[in-house]
């Protein structure tokens, strides 16, 4: 009991008795407390300026700051402007005294209600979210000359894609008939994003470029084949393989669909890329 009571009388002679104990008492602490950081702060300006003179012009009294604030009847700022004039130290590399910058904003209908124009969907809508966005898809909704098709295309590099085909690979090996070298039409298309269309029974398979909506049409067994609407002759005729797979000449494929191929001799690796 005694150890208890001599508890409750510690606690009662820490805590405050009233508000304004307290106040007074958190007051005199943070005095002390900001006193002390004042006089560091002004001894360590008057080191800085002593040893870099030059942020004595920067920081003297031709560097200013003006604000305009400008009131509604509500007190709420509707308007403001501000200047700020830097002074700058003598210099023969820098022949100016001193640099302004200035600005202004406005702001009005101030805790009114805003009304958002509606989105117009009749063009179909794409949730980023939930479906599977190809580049192409993405860019189509930027005008070719836009900076943000710029930056998503050149900068972010979202069409750039990179695919290895490796020989000895059975499901998307590459194959070589006559020196030319056959890989599985599907296979590589989407692997560059690009769309294959084929009837069932037909021999005319299309594929769509997905960054240029092109289409490249080609016939199993012919050689002749039209890329956006130009004929062209590959080199050999596209075949249907014993797997059931399709096959066409790398090279016409993958620079159809703007890729680049590159085969290494000791590996046998082929690297097809697209920027």
């Amino acid at each position: 009991n005694e150890v208890e009571g001599g508890g409750d009388d510690t606690l009662n002679s820490i805590v405050p008795e009233s508000k304004d104990e307290a106040v007074a008492s958190l007051y005199a602490i943070i005095k002390v407390g900001l006193d002390s950081m004042l006089v560091n702060y002004d001894q360590e300006l008057n080191n800085l300026l002593n040893e870099t003179p030059e942020f004595k012009t920067v920081f003297g009294t031709e560097t200013k700051l003006k604000l305009d604030f400008y009131l509604d009847s509500k007190l709420d700022i509707r308007k403001q402007n501000f200047e700020l004039k830097v002074a700058l130290p003598a210099s023969e590399d820098l022949p100016v005294k001193s640099v302004t910058v200035s600005g202004d904003s406005e702001q009005w209908n101030i805790g009114g209600t805003v009304a958002v124009d509606e989105v117009d969907v009749s063009g179909g809508v794409m949730d980023l979210m939930k479906d599977d966005i190809t580049p192409g898809q993405m860019l189509r909704n930027f005008d070719s000359n836009s900076l943000a098709y710029q930056l998503l295309k050149d900068e972010a590099g979202i069409t750039s894609k990179s695919v290895v085909l490796f020989p000895d690979d059975e499901y998307a090996g590459a194959i070589t008939v006559k020196n030319t070298t056959f890989v599985p039409l599907r296979y590589v298309s989407e692997e560059l994003d690009a769309e294959v269309k084929w009837t069932k029974g037909s021999n005319q398979i299309v594929v769509i470029d997905d960054i240029t909506g092109d289409e490249i049409v080609l016939t199993v067994g012919s050689k002749k084949a039209t890329v956006a609407g130009k004929e062209v002759t590959m080199v050999e005729s596209a075949y249907v393989g014993k797997d059931g797979k399709t096959y066409v000449p790398l090279r016409f494929m993958a620079e159809s669909l703007g890729a680049t191929v590159d085969k290494e001799q000791e590996t046998g690796w082929i690297y097809i890329d697209r920027p």
